[in-house]
């Protein structure tokens, strides 16, 4: 098992050096080129949800990612120390009536396998995304 860790300002401009950590560590998984963009934009989605919900675009807030490659799955926890979520306050769009907001969020689950949320902090949120890496296409077209 390999962990990563990185925390960082909650600064819009720090997105790119997340993308890169992203990029890299799902390379390390062996993930096809697809799967690593995809993964990347989830993971820039989430953070740039704290930056606008959570930190209400302040730039002086924390953002913690830490990443933990295992055998079968890549986990990649996201912390935050703004607002809470509550992610059963929001309401799934239902595509008949267009209104902003729960896209990221929709978006994010049909890329991860798995988006959960933890609001048992007493300030902030964790987000936990999960992609398993068995039966996943790898960089040279095999399958895993």
């Amino acid at each position: 098992m390999q962990d990563i860790s990185l925390s960082l300002p909650s600064d819009p401009k720090l997105l790119r050096a997340i993308r890169c950590m992203m990029a890299e560590l799902a390379e390390l998984s062996g993930l096809s080129g697809k799967d690593s963009e995809r993964i990347c934009l989830a993971v820039d989605e989430a953070c740039s949800n704290i930056i606008r919900h959570s930190y209400k675009g302040r730039t002086d807030g924390q953002i913690i990612i830490r990443c933990a490659l295992e055998a079968d799955k890549l986990k990649i926890s996201i912390r935050d120390f703004g607002e809470k979520f509550d992610p059963d306050k929001l309401q799934p769009p239902d595509g008949a009536t267009p209104r902003p907001g729960g896209l990221g969020i929709q978006m994010m689950k049909s890329i991860m396998d798995t988006v959960e949320y933890d609001c048992s902090h007493e300030v902030g949120t964790e987000i936990h995304l999960t992609k398993y890496l068995s039966l996943r296409e790898t960089r040279n077209g095999s399958k895993r």
